[in-house]
């Protein structure tokens, strides 16, 4: 938009506000220990299982592709402990005296029970990766790409022998032999060394001609070439073959190893095989490419839409299982009472021979992207479920009065529950909330479909849904009143989900409606999707409004580089505009492409600009849209931001666009600096040589309206945050500079004026006008790495902002009050107290200012904030490994009763008062009456 309207002068709530900030901020907010969990919830997950080892009859020790190692109750499905890596897990190992792992140069031994470190031995040179193998007696082998070295179960360096691999795929020891595999052009070259003294005894090699892919096999190498499939026992010259049209009927196929069985699959079904001697025999063919086999390969699972399949031996057991809902079975592994299923979209069951014991949703360990979405009132909702759940035929017959007798009988219903809303409001006896009716677990166990939760929204905004989509394929909604519990979920095989955007919120003649955005395919042949889904059901949603029918699934082979939710909406369903721009062409496409939706986005396009950053990652160019031939849509640029060759953006802001409630800030002499409220303009930190320069940019001119820049910081190790609502910009990076070294945040805001009461001549602000905003910076010192940055949102912005800080594993958040730029670095006079400034000095290290208090919350990467009814309020909702959910109200909440308010203490007051007056007010009538007499 190229315009916005402006007030002359300043709201009159504005010094409401300002006194709200001084008499309810604190620099810091505290949680009473029995407030815990109360209105907050947290999930810990691990992600997709890839290894598991039964350590004994209850605990099950399983390794993620969250680079997750973790030990659980096979019985509840309980964490019992976990560690979480910053890097992949590269090998792993279980032996008797514990779990040994390879992450980035270090073998480290964990302790099974308690999991923790017994020892470490560091890898020197590990530049690729390092494969693990042990003895019965619990020694270790480690390889890596320029040593072998054996070690003891305490970690004691046994030997150490000086050995080059390129590509290391395979290894096996016994007590007499050590056989390692390297892969090295078109030759497999097995070295063989002593076990007792890692002595070389000889090299074999075997040559192969163009190997498409290759795994181990417990004592064999297994490869394909050219269509077929060979294999190769370790430490023989000779390798078997067979054809992949003999096994599968087809040229081409992937293949997975157990300890045992090999199972060979193509995109119609899939054969499990064993290894006999020279042959292959076979187990098991399936109709499906999808088939899980155990470690041991004794076991294979398959699934259906509808059931699931275990098959040991000549035993078999058919579970229900929705892999409609799930995915089919990818991961299987026996415990002593039943077996793991892990499935492809992350969504993890425990099941014995009666059925499942229990189920994790681990899909939101892959969460890319989480949106809020606000729920409709109790009666709205229940007058879409009476009048709305109907098909098109009944509709047309189904008469009014019907209609107004299903009203009626709702209204009848809600009735009943008066007297447990009098004795809620006046009693203090509060109805017990839906969510602790709700255990831990069982929110965090799988959708499966059914379910009776009437998901509406409570009196002051508190209750909504998140809705979450992730890398695996997977969406999820949840019931932030019931911690967390899944409403309903779907999968989508194949599709790697990007983002996710609410385009229509809950109303009464339509329900709420979300477009989820992912992509499938390889790289080059890459494929978007496009779902538009209920979002109460997550049911596709068929337009029966749109002139035109309008498919609920979109996939193309167009790859967009961005998708922006526009402000405004399509005029039949009244859904947001979503512009769609693919990089490669310039084109822009809107969705859904309708009549009325091009129409809408013709009047709209000439206030229609938007930046996108180039893959070189050290140019930003400016676009507007272009109407050519055939009403087709093309981006043209307008202008473009070259940074120096060797610069590097390492960060770039998105405005956080929310009300405000003041168009400027009151100082103590009752002066005011206008806020400069430009909502086209972000902020751009690049990398240049050892220096962090920060770029306040107009996104409709490009015009660079400030430049700044901090010597001697790294960006390469650490990553630079940044966040920005209102007028203000925040940014976070580690310093290396001699005189402040650590992390820094800066702050800096924008005014329109240097002056006090200087104000921007006009009625409507224009990015083409010649203003340059006045900033205002400042740096502190602050405590801790950060992860991700957010910032609270309010009802109308009355509320002071909060800004949140994900930690390695805390959520902290910092009031925006401490990271002001004119906070006084000398003694503050009487001006700055009346203004409610505060010294300048380091954010402070405080327990109390963190939101997750003592929870250890991992691997956050991305916070998303909503406003509740309640302007105190902020809904806050963090994502990456775990998920974690509270409320922030950096203002206090001022607009509510406290907790320890007696509400039965009001009512009988105000219920003596009734009887005093009842009582008094006869006797004052007849005492001035007979004072009349007299």
């Amino acid at each position: 938009m190229l315009s916005i309207p402006r007030h002359g002068r300043l709201r009159q709530h504005s010094l409401l506000s300002f006194i709200c900030f001084l008499l309810f901020l604190t620099n810091v907010h505290a949680l009473y220990e029995s407030q815990a969990g109360v209105f907050d919830w947290h999930h810990t997950w691990i992600g997709k299982p890839h290894w598991a080892h039964s350590y004994d009859a209850s605990r099950l020790l399983i390794a993620t592709e969250r680079n997750v190692l973790a030990s659980m109750d096979s019985k509840s499905g309980a964490i019992v402990w976990r560690q979480v890596f910053e890097d992949p897990i590269q090998a792993i190992e279980a032996t008797d005296s514990g779990i040994i792992t390879a992450i980035k140069g270090t073998v480290q031994a964990w302790d099974a029970t308690l999991g923790r470190v017994r020892w470490e031995y560091p890898v020197e040179n590990a530049h690729e990766k390092i494969m693990l193998a042990s003895w019965t007696n619990g020694d270790i082998l480690v390889v890596s790409n320029d040593a072998v070295t054996r070690l003891s179960p305490s970690g004691e360096v046994k030997w150490s022998q000086k050995q080059e691999f390129s590509n290391i795929v395979a290894a096996d020891v016994d007590h007499e032999m050590i056989r390692l595999v390297d892969a090295t052009g078109t030759v497999f070259m097995t070295t063989i060394l002593e076990a007792p003294s890692g002595q070389v005894q000889g090299t074999i090699k075997v040559s192969h001609s163009a190997v498409e892919q290759i795994t181990a096999c417990g004592k064999h190498l297994v490869w394909l070439e050219k269509g077929s499939l060979k294999w190769l026992e370790l430490g023989t010259k000779k390798a078997q073959s067979t054809t992949l049209q003999s096994l599968v009927g087809l040229p081409e196929a992937a293949i997975s190893c157990s300890d045992a069985t090999i199972t060979v699959s193509t995109d119609e079904k899939s054969v499990v095989v064993g290894i006999q001697d020279k042959a292959l025999e076979s187990i098991k063919q399936i109709p499906s490419r999808y088939v899980a086999v155990t470690k041991d390969g004794q076991a294979v699972a398959t699934s259906d839409p509808t059931s699931l399949r275990i098959e040991l031996g000549n035993d078999a057991v058919e579970h229900e299982h929705p892999s409609v809902l799930t995915g089919p079975a990818t991961f299987l592994h026996q415990v002593e009472s039943g077996f793991l299923v892990g499935t492809a979209s992350g969504s993890m069951f425990m099941y014995d021979r009666n059925g499942k014991v229990w189920s994790r949703e681990e899909a939101l360990g892959h969460a890319t992207a989480s949106e809020f979405l606000e729920l409709p009132e109790k009666q709205h909702w229940t007058q879409m479920v009476d009048e709305l759940a109907e098909d098109e035929t009944e509709q047309k017959t189904v008469h009014p009065m019907t209609r107004y007798m299903r009203r009626l009988q709702t209204h009848f219903a809600e009735l009943q529950e008066i007297p447990q809303w009098l004795m809620a409001r006046f009693t203090g006896a509060a109805k017990q909330e839906q969510k602790q009716l709700v255990s831990l677990l069982d929110a965090q166990s799988c959708w499966t479909g059914g379910g009776n939760v009437e998901p509406h929204r409570d009196n002051f905004g508190l209750r909504k849904m998140i809705i979450t989509v992730t890398s695996t394929g997977k969406i999820v909604a949840q019931d932030t009143g019931r911690r967390g519990a899944t409403v309903w979920a779907r999968y989508f095989g194949n599709v790697v989900f990007d983002e996710i955007h609410v385009v229509r919120a809950a109303s009464v003649k339509f329900p709420p409606l979300i477009v989820a955005i992912g992509h499938s395919g390889e790289p080059g042949y890459e494929e978007q999707h496009l779902y538009r889904l209920n979002a109460m059901t997550g049911a596709d949603y068929v337009s029966s409004i749109l002139t035109e029918y309008f498919e609920p699934e979109l996939i193309t082979g167009t790859r967009f580089a961005k998708v922006m939710r526009l402000p405004i909406e399509e005029p039949d369903e009244r859904t947001h505009i979503l512009a769609l721009y693919e990089a490669g062409t310039t084109r822009v496409y809107i969705y859904p492409d309708s009549e009325g939706a091009r129409k809408a986005f013709l009047a709209f396009k000439p206030e229609f600009y938007f930046a996108q950053r180039h893959s070189n990652d050290h140019s930003i160019r400016g676009y507007r849209v272009h109407e050519g031939y055939r009403g087709s849509l093309t981006a043209q640029p307008v202008w473009t931001l070259d940074l120096p060759a060797d610069a590097k953006i390492v960060a770039q802001s998105r405005p956080v666009h929310g009300n405000v409630a003041s168009l400027g800030r009151v100082l103590g002499n009752r002066n005011v600096l206008y806020k400069y409220l430009n909502p086209h303009f972000f902020a751009v930190l690049s990398s240049e040589q050892d220096r962090l320069v920060v770029r306040v940019v107009d996104a409709v001119k490009g015009a660079v309206l400030y430049e700044a820049d901090h010597a001697n910081v790294d960006t390469d190790q650490n990553e630079v945050h940044v966040i920005q609502a209102e007028n203000w910009v925040v940014y976070h990076f580690w310093s290396d500079g001699p005189r402040a070294k650590g992390y820094q945040t800066v702050v800096l805001e924008l005014y329109e004026g240097e002056n006090e009461n200087e104000r921007v001549l006009g009625a409507n602000f224009s990015s083409f006008d010649n203003v340059q905003p006045y900033v205002r910076s400042s740096a502190f010192m602050f405590p801790y790495q950060v992860r991700s940055m957010g910032v609270t949102t309010t009802r109308n912005g009355v509320s002071t902002k909060e800004i949140l800080f994900a930690l390695r594993h805390q959520i902290m958040g910092v009031n925006k009050r401490l990271l002001d730029p004119r906070r006084p670095i000398d003694k503050p006079s009487k001006e700055d107290q009346e203004e409610g400034l505060i010294p300048y000095g380091p954010i402070p290290e405080e327990r109390q200012m963190f939101l997750s208090y003592h929870l250890e919350v991992a691997g956050i990467k991305h916070i998303v904030t909503t406003p509740a009814l309640l302007e105190s309020t902020s809904l806050v909702y963090c994502y990456g490994l775990d998920t974690f959910f509270t409320r922030s109200s950096p203002s206090k909440r001022f607009d509510v009763l406290s907790e320890d308010f007696s509400k039965s203490q009001l009512l009988l007051t105000i219920v003596g008062l009734v009887a005093s007056i009842a009582v008094a007010g006869p006797m004052v009538q007849r005492k001035r009456i007979n004072a009349l007499w007299k």
